[in-house]
């Protein structure tokens, strides 16, 4: 069951393989010092993942053209391409790094919502690591959420991106709650009731505040479309390149923060500024989507404009708000920039 699970989320999400990684990891740790059986596990665990994931990165090589798009972009000679649209976190340098644990809570914006975990891991999960770290399983708990906070850490800092390892935390943090819970110390047993008593306070207001932003989609009340336009940045732009593009479209888009190219039903690569010549010839590229902050800069090439717009991106999926305008633009390559396939493509247009 470990390895099927952990080949679902490596096949889901890039960050699925990292969990699938560290699962395997545990299951080699776990079993020793019986090393021979510890190797077989870990060997049928990351068999059964790989087989379990491989589809989807051939798929992506198909593709794109790179099996783990975003990652490794430039050793195989595309675009850089960013990890998030936003940047997430107060830094990653060490300093950052020991100030993490209490800036998630604190600081949550800077972290995507990091308020919303509560502030019951903060106060309880040492002690749970204290209280287990004489075993080896609780060794191995400590030693996941560590390597899980490091990988973290150093990719993209969003509080989503800790969920694979919230159960480890939350079972170390119940293992310091039961201890202070039945501690001695009058003002240990109030700390930790009123800690927990602030956790499921915090929980059950963010539950009830996401079911209902969520739940008119759900409920099948409001569309799809209605909703991804209220909810997520730059479907607007996508929703009407989709509308507009001929179905053997190849499109550029650029702008820093519009990489959700899952929006997009074309092959689509993304550029954080305009691509040359060169690279939209290479990349046989027959289409541009422009996104960026009003106004658009101008464009000096022959190019034909399919759609502009305006639209504005929200400040919180939970909290509504604008955070600012956001401007797009769809244009065709002129027929003299890109080779004679995709020109005859566009000439229909």
């Amino acid at each position: 069951m470990a390895g099927v699970f952990a080949g679902l989320a490596a096949g889901s999400k890039l960050t699925g393989a990292g969990a699938a990684l560290v699962t395997a990891g545990v299951s080699l740790c776990a079993t020793g010092p019986d090393w021979p059986a510890a190797r077989r596990r870990f060997l049928g665990i990351g068999a059964l993942a790989f087989a379990l994931a491989m589809p989807w990165y051939v798929r992506n090589l198909l593709l794109i053209g790179n099996p783990f798009y975003p990652l490794g972009n430039t050793l195989l000679g595309q675009p850089p391409a960013m990890l998030a649209s936003e940047y997430y976190g107060t830094g990653h340098g060490v300093w950052a790094l020991l100030r993490s644990p209490f800036e998630v809570l604190f600081a949550g914006e800077a972290f995507d919502k990091g308020w919303s975990l509560g502030p019951a891991y903060l106060a309880l999960l040492p002690l749970g690591i204290w209280r287990t770290v004489r075993t080896k399983t609780g060794r191995l708990a400590a030693g996941t959420l560590l390597v899980w906070w490091l990988f973290w850490f150093f990719s993209s800092q969003q509080t989503r991106l800790l969920l694979p390892v919230a159960p480890i935390a939350a079972a170390l943090a119940a293992v310091g709650a039961g201890w202070a819970l039945s501690s001695t110390a009058r003002s240990v047993r109030w700390a930790a009731a009123g800690t927990l008593s602030l956790a499921t306070a915090v929980g059950l207001a963010v539950a009830l505040l996401a079911a209902a932003v969520n739940a008119p989609a759900a409920i099948g009340r409001q569309s799809a479309a209605t909703f991804l336009r209220r909810t997520s940045w730059h479907y607007v732009a996508f929703e009407n390149a989709n509308r507009l593009l001929p179905a053997d479209a190849r499109v550029a888009v650029v702008g820093l923060g519009a990489n959700n190219l899952y929006y997009l039903d074309r092959p689509a690569a993304f550029f954080e500024s305009r691509p040359s010549l060169a690279t939209m010839r290479a990349m046989n590229l027959s289409h541009v989507l422009d996104i960026d902050d009003c106004p658009l800069p101008a464009t000096n090439d022959a190019g034909a404009t399919l759609w502009s717009g305006a639209y504005p991106l929200v400040r919180s999926r939970l909290q509504g708000g604008v955070d600012r305008i956001q401007c797009a633009r769809l244009r065709t390559v002129a027929p003299d920039q890109i080779i004679p396939a995709i020109a005859s493509a566009n000439a229909g247009l």
